[in-house]
Formats: C-alpha cells, sequence, structure tokens
C-alpha cells in the first residue's frame, strides 16, 4: 500500500491481499526472535574454602578470578577473564578473547 501512495492510489488492506492471492505474491515476513533456552549441566558442588572471609596477612595467600562481559563496536560482545591478589588488589593475570570458552580461563591461568 505504501508503494501506492506515491500514484495517489489507495485500495483496502483486504483487497490488496486478495490480488496478492490471486498473484501467488507473498510479504517477506521474518519470525520474532526467542531466545533458545539450553538447560545447562549441572556442575558438582565445591566445598566453600573462603567462606565469605577475605582478609590476608600478606601477598599471594588468597585470589579471585572473574570474568566481564565487555561489548565493544568491532567485535561486538568480547569476554575479560581476570585473576586478582586479594591482599594487593592487584591483577595478577589476565586474558581477552571474543568467545567464552574454558580455553579463555586456562590462558588467564598460565
Amino acid at each position: 500500500m505504501q508503494e501506492l501512495a506515491p500514484l495517489d492510489r489507495t485500495c483496502s488492506l483486504k483487497r490488496l491481499q486478495r490480488l496478492m492471492k490471486q498473484l501467488g505474491i507473498r510479504s517477506i515476513t521474518r519470525r520474532k526472535w526467542r531466545p533458545v533456552t539450553v538447560k545447562p549441566e549441572v556442575a558438582p558442588e565445591r566445598p566453600n574454602l573462603l567462606n565469605q572471609d577475605f582478609s590476608t596477612t600478606g601477598i599471594n595467600q588468597k585470589r579471585c578470578a572473574d570474568m566481564t562481559y565487555i561489548e565493544t563496536q568491532a567485535d561486538g560482545w568480547c569476554y575479560l577473564s581476570t585473576i586478582i591478589d586479594l591482599h594487593s588488589k592487584m591483577i595478577i593475570g589476565y586474558s581477552f578473547g571474543k568467545t567464552m570458552e574454558t580455553d579463555l580461563v586456562l590462558r588467564t591461568l598460565d
């Protein structure tokens, strides 16, 4: 119907649908995007070694790891994996990647 507007022609939606059906013309339709739900594997429970006690008396006694999502213009979503020393609050190791895979964490540990 929008293509007919510059020609000063009007018609109803039902008429347009009927004519398209007669000519075998179909409009382009896109399906609504829906996220795919995948049941994650249940990881076995691990003991909580720190028990929320993050205090230390020296360097390299306790360390924590974290993974952060970063949106970039060039590559879209990227991931930063870091390991931090809880005493000095210094980053000990990090790695940056385009995919969130086990390899990213293993590179951080190396």
